[in-house]
């Protein structure tokens, strides 16, 4: 919590699915949060999102991944941006 407290900017890098291939991110959170709604985005091996409460918003997707792969591997609900970029390799 102390991290990111009074920051204006919380970006999150980490890998899209656990190792079993379940999903990160979630609809809900099971583990106690110290700092709710502090994330502005998160970047994985699939994609790029940007995060508002209850609106993860899906902007750079990796090269040869597709939109249904990322759908599938998410828990939670994401929309796509209508100018969804390619991220550099």
């Amino acid at each position: 919590m102390d991290l990111v407290s009074g920051t204006k900017r919380v970006i999150i890098a980490m890998e899209h699915c656990s190792k079993d291939g379940s999903p990160k991110i979630v609809k809900k959170c099971t583990l106690p949060l110290t700092a709710a709604n502090c994330v502005s985005t998160i970047v994985t091996d699939l994609c790029m999102i940007n995060c508002k409460p209850g609106e993860f918003t899906v902007f750079a997707i990796a090269p040869g991944v597709t939109r249904e792969d990322i759908v599938a591997k998410t828990d939670a609900q994401v929309v796509f941006a209508e100018d969804v970029k390619e991220m550099l390799a």
